[in-house]
């Protein structure tokens, strides 16, 4: 037997194994199937490849080589559509149509002319296949996987350009030097040198592949850079916080909560979950937008008073907001912590104070000056002067110094 026939029978069951834990460690994501598909298409070719070097028989090892350049012929196409998937680049049914179609066509071509080489020689009791270069087939077949690989690299390059967020960043960047480094040189080795009459360095180009397979099972699977689970753990922030808390996703739609809102609420945490907060607030615009201001990296958290309706009945509460992040230091969700302040509600039913007013009333004896006020709450600073002027007029005052004042009696202060 062969030693390359060992080598590459090998090399099949390193890609079954690799497929396998692909496929189970995320069987629902595209990246994983695309990934294990390519694992596949590696399988055909190495295992067919290595046969091949042991058969004596010339028919026999054109026949092994042509079922081998069925998954030689598939890779490129996959590999694109693996990088489609990965940067979540739109992708239509006729898209796909016109990445596979040359593919399937060239391999029901090689099957009927043999096309891919032109000859078969013994060398050291080893078959070596000479490329046809000359053939008009194996030109176009040339010509499309070199698009191919234009086309993926020029997705990953947009990917890297536009992305915002640090891991895909970081995880873009790694994929670019596998990619260029490993693929483009085993095509480099296994097609063009052949153009130059250099064919002995095609094995080179095949071990390249697999060190490219690799690399990119590492970053799918083990790395987990395509793969990153951005919901922090629940137990670990609830555990030590006895106010109401919530966990939010980027779209600050309720992730989980705490024990407290049964409790606090009356209300179970299923009734909750999955419902934007924002729907629940009755400052919907201000919390929004300055949440917005956390995930843009102007401030880390915030805080202000809102009027909370999970049911209902409105719960007037003191919010801390603050950013949860990742490894990669991206914004993965929200921490909401409210705590209920009856003196609130007393306040208001005092002296009359609308929420919006209420609203106001906080983010003044906070600090924030009237243009602050009125880009959070999208209104005029025209508008915000006169609801302080009402306000003062309610409360029978004329300055903010007194407006403090109350606002310390009724800690209004966030």
């Amino acid at each position: 037997m062969s030693k390359y026939t060992i080598i590459l029978c090998t090399l099949s069951l390193l890609w079954l194994f690799l497929g396998i834990k692909t496929l189970i460690s995320n069987p629902a994501k595209k990246s994983h199937l695309l990934l294990a598909v390519l694992c596949l298409t590696m399988i055909v070719w190495t295992f067919f490849l290595g046969a091949a070097y042991s058969l004596d028989s010339i028919d026999k090892v054109t026949l092994f080589l042509k079922f081998a350049y069925i998954g030689g012929f598939l890779f490129s196409p996959v590999n694109l559509h693996f990088y489609l998937a990965v940067t979540n680049t739109p992708v239509r049914l006729y898209h796909l149509a016109l990445i596979y179609t040359p593919y399937f066509v060239l391999a029901v071509s090689n099957f009927i002319s043999s096309f891919v080489f032109a000859e078969y020689t013994r060398f050291n009791n080893e078959w070596t296949g000479i490329l046809n270069t000359g053939n008009i087939i194996f030109r176009l077949y040339f010509i499309i996987v070199i698009l191919t690989f234009v086309i993926s690299l020029a997705v990953i390059l947009k990917w890297h350009k536009k992305t915002n967020q640090n891991k895909e960043r970081i995880q873009s960047r790694l994929i670019l030097v596998l990619f260029t480094s490993t693929y483009f040189t085993s095509l480099l080795l296994t097609m063009i040198f052949p153009f130059f009459g250099i064919n002995r360095l095609q094995h080179i180009g095949i071990i390249l592949f697999s060190m490219y397979i690799i690399g990119l099972y590492f970053l799918v699977v083990r790395i987990r850079f395509m793969n990153i689970d951005k919901a922090a753990s629940a137990d670990e922030i609830f555990s030590n916080i006895n106010e109401l808390v919530f966990m939010l996703n980027n779209e600050l739609i309720i992730t989980d909560a705490n024990s407290a809102v049964l409790t606090e609420l009356g209300v179970s945490i299923s009734r909750v979950k999955n419902r934007p907060f924002t729907d629940m607030v009755t400052e919907k615009n201000a919390f929004t937008s300055m949440a917005g201001d956390i995930a843009d990296g102007k401030i880390k958290n915030f805080r202000m008073i809102i009027h909370y309706t999970p049911a209902e009945e409105k719960y007037p509460a003191r919010v801390y907001v603050s950013g949860i992040r990742d490894r990669f230091d991206d914004i993965s969700g929200y921490l909401v912590i409210l705590d209920h302040v009856k003196e609130i509600e007393q306040f208001k039913k005092t002296y009359r104070i609308t929420p919006r007013e209420l609203e106001i009333v906080s983010m003044t004896v906070s600090g924030s000056t009237y243009k602050d006020i009125a880009e959070k709450l999208q209104i005029s600073e025209r508008t915000v002067e006169r609801h302080l002027t009402n306000i003062y007029n309610k409360l029978g005052i004329n300055n903010k110094i007194e407006l403090f004042r109350i606002a310390e009696e009724f800690n209004l202060k966030v």
